[in-house]
């Protein structure tokens, strides 16, 4: 029973399988000792894949696939590259690095393309992959892990911006349309208040959101917003910046 219940910690549910770990009904002094690769096993990558490995907008940064134990980016010289480190290596034969040509990570049309490729086992567990024809502007990068049984494990998009320092952006700008991008580098995980004022230095609208250590991509509504000059002024702990915005 006490696999059972944890399969239902792992957001499982019950089953019509006799046998199987989340059957729905275990006769009393049953010893099920095996999980089913048909059901519980595939269950369980099914959740990791759809839910723990990505960016859920709540409840922190989403997991890394196993065997990562941490995974960084940085940007030098208008080179995007990651670092990773592994730990136990097991059912991995290799890394792809994928760049994405759009910004819908999670539709087809994300395009992800391969740019760099490095096989498992280096007994150090250390590894560098870098992207070799960068493309300008803001572009998202995920690490893909080759399983042995033909799967693939990938770990949350991550946004990079190739050129440009650690400042704030915003595009499109001018505004034509009803969203507005914030390109915004948090030091630290916290809170961002984000403001809106017009040329007159009018109050017009603002909002609240949790940012993540690292470089993040936030959509603001501007539906309903005149024409004209505004100032973005965004505030943290660490103090506050603004960009002026255009609204067409």
């Amino acid at each position: 029973m006490a696999t059972h219940e944890l399969g239902h910690a792992q957001q499982l549910t019950h089953l019509i399988r006799p046998g199987a770990i989340m059957h729905y009904g275990i006769a009393a002094g049953a010893n099920l000792r095996i999980l089913s690769p048909a059901s519980d096993v595939a269950g369980g990558r099914l959740v990791l894949r759809t839910r723990s490995f990505r960016n859920r907008g709540c409840g922190g940064p989403a997991m890394l696939p196993a065997p990562l134990t941490a995974l960084a980016t940085t940007v030098a010289g208008g080179v995007p590259a990651f670092t990773l480190s592994t730990r136990a290596e097991c059912f991995l034969t290799g890394f792809v690095l994928e760049r994405s040509a759009g910004l819908d990570t999670t539709a087809a049309s994300g395009g992800w393309q391969a740019v760099a490729t490095a096989g498992a086992g280096l007994a150090s567990g250390q590894y560098t992959l870098a992207d070799p024809r960068p493309a300008a502007g803001l572009h998202y990068y995920r690490l893909s892990l080759r399983r042995p049984d033909g799967t693939t494990d990938y770990a949350a998009p991550l946004p990079l911006l190739t050129d440009g320092g650690p400042e704030a952006q915003a595009f499109p700008n001018p505004i034509t349309g009803d969203q507005l991008q914030v390109v915004y580098p948090a030091a630290a995980n916290g809170n961002l208040t984000l403001r809106f004022y017009d040329e007159l230095g009018r109050y017009h609208r603002g909002q609240l959101v949790a940012v993540q250590t690292g470089l993040n991509v936030l959509t603001l509504n501007v539906a309903g917003m005149r024409p004209g000059f505004y100032i973005l002024r965004l505030t943290d702990d660490q103090g506050s910046r603004s960009i002026r915005i255009v609204k067409r």
